[in-house]
């Protein structure tokens, strides 16, 4: 039900349905149709008639078989798969070639996506000639780790303290704990307790 909430062509349909104070206008519309159909009724040939009729219904049928197609397919799509439907590039792709892209003007002459496609490619032929290496090293001094870097998954804190700017409260306080690799967590707290943090 929460996917097809979110459906953008669902939302169409619940911001039609709402309009409902202009359903006068529509009724007085749907009149003055009749008025034309059935002078259109009288002046036509049954062969004409019959043609339009089957036109019609034609119509109706494969318009509805497209919405219902759509509304189906939208509420099989999952957050992520609509994300990947609506949108060409994954913001976390496009960080990724952020990351990638050595100097700031090449950033800016990124405008179109066959431009990152370039780069990504380039990268990735970059990279394969460096697999005997586990860790490179940039300009700027980030390390970028090798492909089968890490071995096994663990994350450790141990007495961190955290807040969000200095001059803040902290939102974490003396946090320790010890996460391995394929464990499940979840973060609970009320508002403003630091979750997120």
């Amino acid at each position: 039900m929460e996917s097809i909430a979110r459906s953008p062509i669902l939302s169409h349909f619940s911001e039609i349905i709402s309009g409902a104070a202009t359903s006068y206008g529509m009724i007085v519309s749907s009149l003055l149709m009749c008025g034309i159909v059935v002078i259109g009724w009288n002046l036509m040939s049954p062969s004409t008639l019959a043609v339009a009729i089957n036109a019609g219904f034609t119509f109706s049928f494969v318009g509805t078989f497209i919405i219902q197609y759509n509304i189906e397919l939208e509420a099989r799509m999952t957050n992520y798969q609509r994300i990947s439907f609506y949108t060409t590039n994954l913001p976390q792709e496009l960080s990724y070639v952020k990351n990638k892209i050595k100097s700031i003007s090449q950033i800016n002459n990124l405008s179109t996506v066959s431009k990152c496609q370039a780069v990504l490619k380039q990268e990735m032929q970059l990279t394969q000639y460096d697999l005997n290496q586990t860790i490179r090293r940039y300009e700027n001094g980030e390390i970028i780790p090798g492909c089968n870097w890490p071995e096994t998954g663990r994350i450790q804190f141990k007495n961190v303290t955290f807040r969000q700017r200095h001059g803040l409260p902290f939102v974490l306080k003396d946090i320790s704990f010890d996460l391995l690799g394929g464990e499940k967590i979840g973060v609970c707290g009320r508002t403003g307790a630091g979750k997120s943090s």
